[in-house]
């Protein structure tokens, strides 16, 4: 129906079209713009969460913790923010397989997270990103002087 009205106005399809490409880009572009988002891959290791598949995101997508939700903002096919409550860290990082390290860089770590209704998520990120990734469940090396803002000699 709305097709039919702009139509009718003279407004041509491939304006309206473009208008469109250019919002979800503009979308995108100002989410990944904001502090402590980072580029990873998730696919569902157990259990199912609406919106994430058990593949791979064929694309990196752009997220951001906000207290133990994290936030991913997918493109493909359509731009969305999927809020993923997130109970506990699985496990350790590890380093990931090839299928994980498509477009994430040298080195990508891998992440497991449990999310609240019990589906276990993975999470693949550049390594130098895997600090920022675990979010809230990320704890300093005691061995390090992480987190220490006092130069100890």
């Amino acid at each position: 129906m709305i097709w039919a009205i702009l139509a009718v106005l003279g407004v041509p399809i491939w304006l309206v079209v473009a208008g469109l490409g250019v919002a979800l880009l503009r979308s995108w572009s100002q989410f990944k713009k904001r502090p402590g988002v980072f580029m990873a891959k998730i696919r569902l290791r157990l259990g199912s969460f609406e919106g994430i598949s058990e593949k791979w995101t064929p694309m990196p997508i752009a997220a951001l913790w906000v207290h133990d939700v994290l936030l991913v903002h997918k493109v493909l096919p359509l731009v969305r923010t999927i809020p993923l409550p997130v109970a506990e860290a699985v496990g350790t990082v590890q380093e990931a397989n090839p299928s994980e390290r498509k477009r994430l860089g040298e080195q990508p770590a891998l992440l497991t997270f449990r999310l609240d209704n019990g589906a276990e998520l993975e999470l693949a990120t550049p390594g130098d990103s895997s600090s920022v990734a675990l979010g809230p469940f990320h704890r300093p090396d005691p061995e390090s002087n992480e987190g220490d803002s006092r130069n100890r000699n």
